[in-house]
């Protein structure tokens, strides 16, 4: 089983398929020339004195063809069974038109006068909706899907707009001609046997499919690949089939693969008839993606104090009452402090309690107003990581009374999923000191190390390079900065708000880049997301999202 699993609804299937197969069949019907047609000698033409008229026809092609899929149509069976259906309109026209026959005049003897003539004017005529159906089967072979083209049925072709040439002999008459019947067969050949639907639908479609296992490039050295390993065709609760699959998801940096471990059994996405596609991304992808990052060394930063708004808070004057150690080992001195992670981050969905909107509105009747209004003033909004620290929160601000007869009630209303991240990083101050000559050094001061927690939020689904990923924004819960190496003495100082007021705000702009680039996703080359709604769920992130032709 893969890191990701995927359901796609009879929407999307009947999108992508006749997002690519109507463009298809519209490029073969266009292509299609006529270079020769032949009406061979007809007789005598009903209510005329014209007889054996042959008819040669040269250089004809189609024109204005427009191609439609027929959604109502649409079937979704067992076994990865589909059928679909297309109308198809075009017209045809040739540059040439020849004909040869005779007038014969009964009288006795017979008057009879021939004729061999080439028409100035063109012939051409008009097809509307001509039906194909189309039967397909997908499935997966050796980490591809694969699409076979199982029948191809075309429905009665019905011409209008027949225009004989102005100049031809039977122009006028072509009610009584011989014209419409004797061409039909000819139209068969070339519109419908003369060309190969199901070599040109399946291969058009399994080239597109076969973007998918390595459309999770997100740089030259992070990859996210995409083979997909098992598909089934299950029906929802409504008794609608729909496409169910998981794909690898495997991470890896330079060739080689995240250590984490992939799930063995990801939970498998519901259908969602709304929306096209619906995804579950285990957490092994979010640790995959910061691995990534980690690895390639992009989770570090030298700040110095023109990144700063105030560049003083980078000057050991500026701590000389907060930290005086530091003023004292280093007067007036500015500093410089490069941060480093010291391991990947770890990203996990978990339990959390947080109070919102839907927590009010779920409380209302069922607690005191007076504790609905505190809740809304000192607790609304704040994510909670863990009940303990939940619970002394509501026991502070609801009082010990009020916390014993609705604190129960609260934890369950308020419990939530959220994506937390840890982070393990240190950072090492140091202060730029003149030596003996006069030369600015950069001078080792002291190393701390940082153990930070964050959440995720803001999820969005956007285009990253050649990927298409699901982007979100890092949210500070907490950090604690420890000294843990140091030159100047007599340091003992807490350095959390140095780190949380000072650094954090810096090293958080590297870090969200990680959150800017995001988690691939899968996706077939040409193909957006587009309308998409996140949620978490412990152990994985839920993608539902309807896709469009780029």
């Amino acid at each position: 089983m893969g890191a990701i699993t995927a359901a796609v609804s009879q929407k999307g299937m009947k999108y992508f398929f006749a997002t690519i197969m109507a463009d298809t069949i519209k490029n073969c019907l266009a292509g299609q020339t006529i270079s020769h047609e032949n009406i061979p000698n007809t007789g005598k033409i009903v209510g005329t004195y014209i007889e054996n008229i042959n008819i040669d026809m040269d250089n004809g092609a189609t024109s204005n063809v427009s191609v439609a899929s027929n959604d109502n149509a649409f079937i979704q069976s067992d076994s990865g069974k589909f059928t679909m259906s297309f109308l198809a309109s075009f017209d045809v026209s040739f540059e040439k038109w020849h004909e040869k026959g005779r007038y014969c005049v009964p009288s006795n003897p017979p008057d009879v006068v021939s004729f061999d003539d080439d028409c100035r004017d063109k012939f051409h005529f008009h097809v509307g909706n001509l039906e194909y159906k189309i039967d397909l089967s997908l499935s997966v072979s050796k980490g591809n899907f694969v699409i076979d083209v199982t029948k191809v049925t075309q429905g009665t072709i019905q011409e209008s707009n027949i225009h004989i040439p102005d100049d031809s002999e039977i122009a006028g008459i072509e009610g009584n001609s011989c014209v419409p019947g004797r061409f039909l067969s000819g139209i068969n050949t070339h519109f419908v046997a003369g060309i190969d639907f199901a070599n040109n639908i399946k291969n058009a479609l399994n080239t597109n499919l076969a973007t998918i296992p390595n459309s999770g490039h997100l740089t030259d050295k992070i990859v996210f690949f995409f083979a997909p390993d098992q598909i089934a065709f299950p029906k929802d609760g409504d008794g609608n089939y729909y496409t169910q699959s998981s794909v690898s998801g495997q991470v890896t940096y330079n060739g080689a693969a995240y250590p984490g471990q992939i799930p063995s059994v990801p939970p498998q996405p519901d259908n969602v008839p709304g929306k096209h596609i619906h995804f579950n991304a285990t957490d092994y992808v979010f640790n995959g993606l910061f691995w990534g990052f980690y690895n390639d060394g992009r989770i570090k930063l030298e700040v110095v104090k023109n990144m700063l708004a105030d560049p003083q808070e980078l000057n050991t004057s500026y701590y000389k009452d907060t930290y005086p150690a530091i003023f004292k080992f280093a007067p007036n001195c500015d500093m410089v402090v490069d941060v480093a992670a010291i391991q990947a981050p770890t990203q996990q969905n978990q339990t959390a309690y947080e109070i919102t909107d839907t927590t009010i509105q779920n409380l209302t009747s069922k607690v005191p107003a007076d504790v609905l209004k505190t809740l809304t003033d000192d607790m609304k909004g704040g994510i909670y990581i863990g009940i303990d620290n939940f619970n002394s929160d509501l026991n502070t601000y609801l009082g010990a009374d009020n916390f014993k007869l609705y604190g129960s009630l609260i934890d369950i209303q308020s419990q939530t999923v959220a994506s937390v991240v840890s982070h393990s990083m240190s950072f090492d101050v140091y202060a730029l000191m003149p030596d003996t000559g006069g030369n600015v050094q950069k001078t080792f001061m002291f190393e701390a190390n940082v153990s930070q927690t964050d959440y995720l939020n803001q999820y969005v689904l956007g285009v990253q390079g050649n990927a298409q990923t699901v982007q979100f924004y890092f949210n500070l819960h907490d950090a604690n900065a420890t000294v843990v190496k140091s030159n100047v003495p007599g340091l003992q100082d807490d350095f959390n708000n140095f780190w949380l007021f000072v650094i954090r705000p810096e090293m958080a702009k590297t870090i969200q880049k990680m959150g800017d680039t995001g988690v691939a996703l899968p996706f077939v080359k040409g193909f957006l997301f587009e309308n998409a709604t996140v949620n978490l769920f412990e152990g994985y992130t839920s993608i539902a999202s309807d896709i469009k032709i780029g």
